[in-house]
């Protein structure tokens, strides 16, 4: 088991003995599973609280044996290395418990019908047996007191007071345990009394006290000068005028820590925006994401908390939509707490597109036309006569006439070609051969020359 750190303790001790002008509530965590609370009010009142987490790997419960009744809180707590501890039964001259008492599953005391009992198994299996006499037989763990503070449908109140003379009604220091509703959470209070002007309680104002730090069912336990609270090693309440020495007691209620067991952490830190030290740029509802899975919602703080972060390097991603993920390694420290603050960027915002700018052509897209451009010619097609052009001769077309062309008399014609070759002669000779049908070589020839010279006189006229 760890004691606290002697700054700590020194600070415990400051604020138990500081004048009782001050007030608020002051929580701290000094061991895993177990929050000690720290109250001063105006009345005044001096109160302390612890609220212990019986789910905690590592922490039990741990009462005491015959062999070490009748030692101080402190001394007990120092003997078996405890975490936290407090006073517990009324007893007798003989510093017998008046009540059901069990350490270490040692039984030594018996109870009594008119008393009650918190009975506890080897695994923190609590119960506040508001009924006498119904202990069952596997409790490791008990203690007793008389007086139930609170039970389903019951508070002691101030008509509860009357009942019960002065005991009741006048303020002393009182001590109380309590258990949540679930079962999962063990209070044990111890109010300051007896040292003027601090007076103490009567039993209607701690059992609403109980209430109010969550218990379900509460039992008042031995007070006046037996109540003292050890929490790290140091006594942590004041001591009354009239008893300033610490009073040996029967027995004792104490908190254990097995370092070894202890698995997890504490992890917190702030979201914020820009730097972890902007404390003016909180980042509420952010969502916080352990690389083991677990995650965490940041408050109007941007503030966040794992109570159980697996010990050992961890990776913490934060996120909130309008803002970049960012991510931090920490490595998480067992049985304490490991601050893991985030800075978040937020997401540059593209600018909106003004309807006035002129549109940017994209050079992937595809060329699109302009109906006020001239047509391009596509080297693959076809080409297209324009009724404007002049016709061009094909050589392989048979001759057209012109019919500008002056007419052609052949019967005048000085028989002589276009080239001024004379016509060939008949074969026959002279007239004697015009019945005859003309060679093919002659009609071949008068075609040929008829082409000839009309090209000739074409070309002439153009």
């Amino acid at each position: 088991m760890r004691s606290l750190p002697a700054l700590l303790i020194a600070a415990l001790l400051a604020v138990s003995f500081a004048p009782a002008a001050r007030a608020a509530d002051v929580w701290t965590e000094p061991y895993p599973g177990v929050r000690y609370l720290h109250r001063s009010t105006a009345e005044p009142k001096e109160i302390h609280a612890l609220v212990v987490d019986l789910t905690r790997p590592g922490l039990r419960l741990r009462a005491t044996r015959r062999s070490e009744k009748g030692q101080t809180v402190s001394a007990f707590a120092s003997a078996v290395g405890a975490a936290a501890a407090i006073n517990a039964d009324f007893f007798d001259g003989s510093q017998n418990p008046i009540g059901l008492a069990i350490g270490e599953g040692e039984r030594w005391q018996d109870d009594r019908r008119d008393w009650f009992a918190l009975t506890c198994s080897v695994d923190n299996d609590c119960a506040l047996e508001t009924t006498a006499g119904l202990v069952g037989d596997g409790a490791h763990t008990a203690v007793s007191g008389k007086n139930v503070l609170v039970a389903p449908g019951f508070v002691f109140s101030a008509a509860d007071d009357s009942a019960c003379g002065d005991f009741c009604t006048v303020a002393h220091p009182r001590t109380a345990v309590g258990l949540s509703a679930d079962g999962t959470s063990l209070i044990l209070v111890v109010v300051e009394g007896r040292q003027t002007p601090i007076l103490g309680m009567r039993l209607s104002q701690l059992a609403r006290l109980m209430v109010e730090l969550g218990a379900a069912r509460a039992v008042n336990l031995d007070g006046g000068g037996s109540s003292a609270m050890v929490v790290g090693g140091a006594r942590v309440s004041g001591r009354p005028s009239n008893e300033p020495a610490e009073r040996r007691v029967a027995n004792h209620l104490a908190i254990l820590i097995d370092d070894d067991a202890v698995t997890t952490g504490r992890l917190v830190g702030f979201v914020r925006e820009g730097r972890i030290d902007a404390a003016d740029r909180p980042v509420a509802s952010a969502t916080v994401t352990l690389d083991s899975g677990e995650q965490a919602t940041t408050d109007a703080r941007g503030f966040y908390e794992f109570t159980a972060a697996p010990a050992g390097p961890v990776r913490i991603t934060a996120t909130k939509d309008g803002f970049s993920p960012a991510t931090i390694d920490r490595d998480v420290a067992r049985g304490t707490t490991t601050w893991g603050s985030v800075a978040l960027q937020r997401e540059e915002t593209p600018p909106a597109d003004d309807p006035t700018d002129p549109p940017v052509d994209d050079p992937t897209d595809p060329p699109v036309d302009d109906p006020t451009d001239p047509p391009v010619d596509d080297p693959t097609d076809p080409p297209v006569d324009d009724p404007t052009d002049p016709p061009v001769d094909d050589p392989t077309d048979p001759p057209v006439d012109d019919p500008t062309d002056p007419p052609v008399d052949e019967a005048t014609d000085p028989g002589a070609g276009d080239d001024g070759e004379p016509l060939p002669a008949s074969v026959s000779g002279g007239c004697a051969a015009v019945d005859a049908a003309p060679g093919p070589g002659l009609l071949v020839a008068l075609v040929v020359d008829l082409v000839l010279r009309r090209r000739r006189r074409r070309a002439t006229l153009s």
